[in-house]
């Protein structure tokens, strides 16, 4: 009898270790392939992340040379802007450096009109012998004159500063009325239709 039970118990024992075997075989063939798959998985979400990534970076790229475009734009423009406003800045001072050279010739010019004026007075002008040689340097009369433009006087001399000496004032104004037949037309220059200018007499010779 114990004989015949010792190979039936081996027997079982190669048994229990085959079906193991398979048991463990089995679980095995179960988990590689969920591991293949999670990989798969895994890499196809991998590959999604990326296209993704890609695609934003494309996006991104596109937004910054479309930003850079702009950036070059408004650098041109403002360059162009600064160039223009240059120029405004040049040409106003042009114009007012030939609004003051006009100006000034103006002066000049209504300098030597009025001297003229002065000039043809006292050749018209009959000085009065009664008054005597030490109060000569001394005596001064101011009168204002309103002139058009084609030379006429307009209205009457206006004394703006005398002298004590009443004979020595009254023969300056009869020489300066005697102006009012002469016609002497102003300078070119002068772009007024009337202008007022002061005559500044002293005695002959003085």
């Amino acid at each position: 009898l114990l004989a015949s039970i010792l190979p039936l118990k081996k027997l079982l024992k190669e048994l229990k270790a085959v079906k193991v075997k398979k048991l463990q075989q089995k679980k095995k063939s179960k988990i590689k392939p969920k591991k293949k798959l999670k990989t798969k998985i895994i890499h196809r979400k991998e590959k999604r992340k990326s296209n993704k990534r890609i695609k934003v970076k494309r996006k991104d790229k596109s937004k910054s040379t479309f930003l850079r475009r702009k950036h070059k734009q408004r650098k041109k423009e403002k360059k162009v802007n600064y160039a223009i406003i240059e120029k405004k800045i040049q040409e106003l001072k042009r114009k007012e450096e030939e609004k003051k050279q006009r100006e000034e010739l103006k002066k000049e010019a209504v300098i030597f009109y009025a001297n003229r004026l002065v000039s043809l007075v006292q050749k018209l002008w009959i000085f009065p012998k009664t008054i005597p040689d030490s109060e000569l340097p001394y005596l001064e009369i101011r009168v204002k004159l309103r002139v058009k433009k084609d030379g006429t006087i307009v209205g009457e001399p206006v004394i703006i500063s005398k002298s004590p000496d009443k004979i020595f004032n009254e023969s300056a104004l009869r020489a300066v009325k005697k102006l009012y037949k002469y016609k002497i037309p102003l300078p070119s220059i002068v772009d007024d239709e009337y202008i007022d200018i002061i005559l500044t007499l002293k005695p002959p010779g003085y």
